[in-house]
């Protein structure tokens, strides 16, 4: 008797994605399928725990190198801490609904194993599988990517249990099928053709630094008479650039302003404490940020 072979089955990862156009689909999925799906980039820059890793984890960083830059002694790299108390922050609640994570930009170096039609006509809605050992790597997002890994490594040590980090969901694009050029090309595009935020509008955007707050607060209550009329000083309050021009009707940057509340509170010492602002404490006494924020100061009230 000759034993019939059983129906083949695609085997994989399944996600339930939407295509966005013909080679890319959108979705979140979970962070135990993340760490699973994409190896930590951080170890495939350790030259001894690649040696030992599979055929298929080597074979991802050398795909991983030609499309992304390295994270060993790096700015990139030392972000990584920090990045990853500040999502443990966010999930546990202490940041409140001012967080967010930008979906992380996924490569898939090869065909789909399985595309499904619609799961419901008209949605878009797609489950796709993803073959085990098949490179996926993350061309923007690195950071995040890592950060991710960090916490599910030791979450006990971010204030974490596993059980917290099942329940999150991670927004991701994924490109399908791309050749090295084009993903090398989308990592140039999302890198270096944004424009940064100037300083300026960034801190006048930070809700957790409390000289911030108060210098909004000082500018929405003092009231100014101007052509005999009382206006907001907030009106002549400029957030957007580092210096005012001679032909814009404000009379203060943020910056500025921000400088005098540090000074009245603490004295000329605020000169100096309005020169570290770039520095993470941001403090005036060059004190360390607690964990619950990276952006405010123990000595500030929260």
């Amino acid at each position: 008797m000759r034993l019939t072979m059983p129906t083949a089955v695609v085997e994989g990862t399944q996600l339930t994605v939407m295509p966005f156009r013909a080679d890319a689909v959108i979705g979140t999925m979970s962070v135990p399928t993340l760490v699973q799906l994409v190896p930590s980039p951080r170890r495939e820059e350790d030259t001894k725990t690649l040696k030992a890793a599979s055929g298929a984890v080597r074979r991802h960083a050398e795909l991983r190198s030609l499309v992304q830059r390295a994270l060993k002694s790096t700015q990139k790299g030392k972000n990584v801490g920090s990045y990853a108390e500040y999502i443990a922050d966010g999930v546990k609640g202490e940041l409140g609904a001012g967080w967010s994570t930008p979906p992380i930009t996924f490569w898939h170096a090869g065909p789909l194993a399985a595309l499904s039609d619609e799961l419901l006509p008209g949605t878009g809605l797609r489950t796709l599988t993803i073959t085990p050992g098949t490179s996926v790597v993350a061309i923007d997002g690195e950071t995040q990517t890592t950060a991710w890994h960090e916490l599910y490594d030791d979450p006990e040590r971010f204030g974490l249990t596993y059980a917290e980090l099942a329940r999150v969901r991670v927004p991701f694009e994924l490109y399908v099928d791309l050749t090295v050029a084009d993903a090398r090309q989308i990592f140039y595009d999302r890198n270096v053709q944004g424009i940064a935020v100037a300083k300026n509008l960034a801190m006048s955007m930070d809700q957790r630094d409390f000289a911030t707050r108060l210098a909004h607060r000082v500018a929405e209550a003092v009231k100014i008479d101007v052509d005999d009329k009382l206006v907001p000083f907030t009106k002549l309050v400029n957030a957007s650039k580092r210096q005012v021009g001679k032909t814009d009707a404000e009379v203060i940057t943020l910056s500025a302003l921000r400088a005098l509340v540090i000074t009245a509170i603490y004295g000329r010492g605020g000169l100096s404490a309005r020169r570290r602002r770039s520095t993470r404490t941001n403090c005036p006494q060059g004190r360390a940020p607690s964990r619950s924020s990276r952006t405010s100061c123990r000595c500030w009230p929260a």
